[in-house]
């Protein structure tokens, strides 16, 4: 086996996995702003009528979870499949020699810079800090990973924890649709703690296990310094989120559990923030036709 420096991506070139990456942009991109929407408008269910009646923003977010789910199956088949049967990848050489782990990771690229753009559309970008740090380390350790060609078991094991993403997904949307709360919704809740943790807690310290041992075997003395912050610090603090969200899952589980289910075939209750909004729409409504009737010389247009 070839231990001399790594080089970089030498089987189909690099920007052969730059216009990959394009492409699975472009494709995420059209499955959040055009496949949907045109048939959500139009479909007549509960999903359809929240869509309906839903700001701009919350139709996108919706929209994105589609994305997010077809990204995280496909991740975590690669994933699966690279660190489990692959024999071309393995955590005890740092160079990549499989074309699998730079499919994967030009893909996830895509998406990651797909979701970058969606948070900016919608304006949510400075409001979601903990999901920033995530795609900005994901982003940059693929474009490096890429790059120097090195470490790519284990990107492709940091993946698996794709696996409880869909679950995450299904709970914004029941949420989003008035179904907290019932049977559907705690199953599913429970479902994504379960994956979550085995997947992201349970997974951890095998991940630990494999860098520990080496760390100081020769062969990963090339490795460059810039990846070992995406090997070693980087994997540090996201372990860190990911008890910090685990452990609100477990509270909300727990507390979800305590609750009495509610039924699914009833109208949801509108939220208190929604309650407010319309509370202060009609008092403006009603304020703005006194000022109308009084003034309707100041307040009203005249034609031309």
């Amino acid at each position: 086996m070839d231990d001399g420096p790594p080089k970089k991506i030498d089987t189909l070139g690099i920007s052969f996995w730059f216009c990959n990456t394009a492409l699975w942009f472009l494709i995420y991109l059209c499955m959040t702003y055009k496949i949907q929407t045109k048939y959500l408008l139009q479909k007549d269910s509960r999903m359809g009528r929240w869509f309906r009646s839903a700001n701009t923003a919350n139709q996108i977010n919706g929209n994105s979870l589609t994305a997010s789910t077809i990204h995280a199956v496909l991740t975590t088949l690669f994933a699966v499949y690279i660190v489990f049967i692959d024999e071309k990848a393995t955590p005890n050489e740092p160079i990549d020699r499989s074309n699998k782990i730079k499919f994967v990771q030009s893909m996830s690229l895509g998406y990651f810079l797909q979701d970058f753009a969606v948070l900016v559309h919608t304006r949510e970008l400075g409001g979601t800090y903990q999901l920033l740090f995530h795609h900005s380390s994901a982003v940059f350790a693929y474009l490096l990973g890429m790059h120097y060609n090195v470490l790519g078991w284990y990107s492709a094991y940091r993946l698996m924890a794709e696996i409880s993403t869909p679950f995450v997904n299904i709970r914004w949307m029941l949420y989003a649709i008035g179904l907290k709360n019932t049977r559907r919704y705690k199953i599913n809740g429970a479902l994504m703690t379960l994956s979550f943790f085995l997947c992201r807690i349970f997974a951890m310290p095998f991940y630990w296990y494999f860098v520990l041992k080496n760390y100081n075997e020769p062969q990963f003395k090339i490795v460059p310094k810039t990846m070992m912050i995406f090997w070693l610090i980087i994997p540090a603090l996201l372990d860190c989120l990911n008890l910090f969200w685990f452990r609100k899952m477990v509270l909300g589980v727990l507390k979800a559990l305590n609750t009495k289910d509610v039924d699914e075939n009833a109208e949801p209750k509108p939220r208190k923030r929604d309650q407010i909004k319309t509370a202060i729409k009609n008092q403006y409504v009603n304020f703005k036709s006194i000022i109308m009737r009084r003034k309707p010389e100041i307040l009203r247009r005249r034609p031309d």
